[in-house]
């Protein structure tokens, strides 16, 4: 019964649309993402918004939006690390669902073997950070008894956009603020950038997912407010 319970938990009648979502725009965008037979013997190495592209920045927005919209599903039923354990459970879900499409990309790409598996990578720690954001905003909404969508959407977004912008303000370090973004540093990997910028992408959401744990073990010890 406990399984039962578990795996309902898991994947509720809500988040069947969530997942279905994902897999359909992941399907779109890896069709765009197939190069020409001629591309694929040369094994062309990916540029800015060349095809290939198109659909691992796809894939780690989406895989966010799983995150945040499961993040805020699990707000109204559990708390402390126990709400993270089935955040990640959630997103790693949603990744597994996509690996036949990582798959068949990594076989049609084979020079971008090693890219891909960091990008995947990657896009699930991002995810599993969007998702405890989520989770964070919805159980302080549910708290006051106020609507979080616009906020979770505008807190998405800013994540995913703002820092392009600010590199029209800070050229000299455009490249790291770039960085902030899932976008910027999707690109930078595809791009081959340094290993050292690449560990400053992973380091980003994994310092603030330590900051959110923290947060959300000393919220779930001090009890309801």
């Amino acid at each position: 019964m406990a399984n039962r319970s578990f795996l309902d938990n898991l994947v509720p009648d809500d988040a069947i649309q969530t997942y279905s979502a994902l897999l359909l725009f992941c399907g779109i965008a890896m069709l765009f993402a197939i190069p020409f037979a001629a591309r694929v013997s040369q094994h062309t190495m990916f540029q800015s918004f060349y095809a290939p592209s198109v659909f691992f920045v796809v894939y780690t927005f989406l895989m966010s939006v799983v995150g945040i919209g499961r993040g805020s599903a699990v707000a109204a039923q559990e708390r402390g690390l126990r709400a993270a354990l089935m955040i990640g459970l959630h997103v790693l879900l949603g990744q597994l669902l996509v690996l036949p499409y990582l798959i068949y990309v990594r076989a049609v790409l084979a020079a971008s073997e090693p890219r891909i598996a960091v990008i995947a990578l990657y896009s699930l720690l991002v995810a599993f950070f969007v998702g405890l954001v989520g989770h964070a905003v919805e159980s302080r909404a549910i708290m006051r008894r106020r609507p979080a969508l616009l906020l979770k959407t505008a807190l998405v977004l800013s994540y995913y956009v703002a820092p392009f912008g600010l590199n029209l303000a800070v050229r000299d370090r455009a490249a790291l603020v770039s960085l902030i973004s899932p976008f910027g540093a999707v690109l930078h990997i595809l791009n081959r950038g340094s290993a050292l910028a690449t560990t400053v992408a992973f380091a980003i959401p994994a310092a603030m997912i330590a900051m959110l744990l923290v947060r959300m073990r000393h919220q779930a010890r001090r009890g309801p407010a």
